[in-house]
């Protein structure tokens, strides 16, 4: 439901989001529901505290692996499968929005497994009417498909080469940080099509540009 109390300013609330573990707690099929349901915000609160509990909810999550007969590597996995999902399937949401509880809208989301790199410029059509170049900004974002904000872990060596009337202003080798790096080109006299690729290990990523 719309957070109304927390944006009471908006028109249209939005709608918070605080459970991305949803019924999946059913493959473990020594839990109850009760049992799904805790584990779940625990799990939840371990991932946004950055594995940091409070001593209540350290308390509940050792009673946890007591009762079960679990220990903390059976944590670990819980962890790892449920909430970061490494090594796992592609994550996919559903989401419904519903109108006098008649569904009005479906939105399917995945997060994908493998990153690729994105490749944004400032310009694909650069000029020589100017009094001296024409210089465009070339945005490097390592991310997974369904995600729009670069992985902010994703630190990776790239080279850069140009083919084409198009010289580069930065260095040709470089890395991303925190999944993000800048790239710049700018024209050299001369007119026609030109093509700048970034290689890396995720793969050649290429960006077309046009000199006129």
């Amino acid at each position: 439901h719309p957070d109304r109390k927390k944006f009471p300013h908006l028109a249209h609330s939005p709608v918070i989001i605080r459970d991305f573990i949803g019924e999946r707690l059913k493959a473990e099929s020594y839990l109850n529901e009760r049992q799904q349901k805790s584990l779940s915000r625990l799990l939840g609160k371990v991932g946004r505290q950055a594995v940091k509990l409070t001593m209540l909810d350290t308390l509940k999550m050792g009673l946890f692996l007591m009762r079960h007969r679990k220990n903390y590597g059976d944590a670990v996995r819980l962890f790892s499968t449920y909430v970061g999902n490494w090594g796992s399937k592609e994550a996919v949401w559903r989401f419904e929005g519903l109108i006098d509880n008649e569904v009005a809208a479906v939105e399917v989301l995945r997060a994908g497994i493998k990153p690729d790199l994105r490749l944004l410029s400032s310009s694909t059509d650069l000029s020589l009417g100017l009094s001296t170049y024409d210089m465009a900004v070339v945005r490097l974002q390592v991310v997974k498909k369904g995600q729009q904000l670069p992985l902010s872990y994703a630190n990776i060596a790239f080279a850069v080469s140009i083919d084409g009337p198009l010289a580069l202003s930065s260095p040709d080798t470089d890395c991303t940080i925190g999944g993000s790096a800048v790239v710049y080109v700018r024209t050299v006299g001369k007119a026609g099509k030109a093509t700048l690729t970034v290689h890396s290990n995720l793969g050649d990523t290429t960006l077309s540009f046009t000199v006129r």
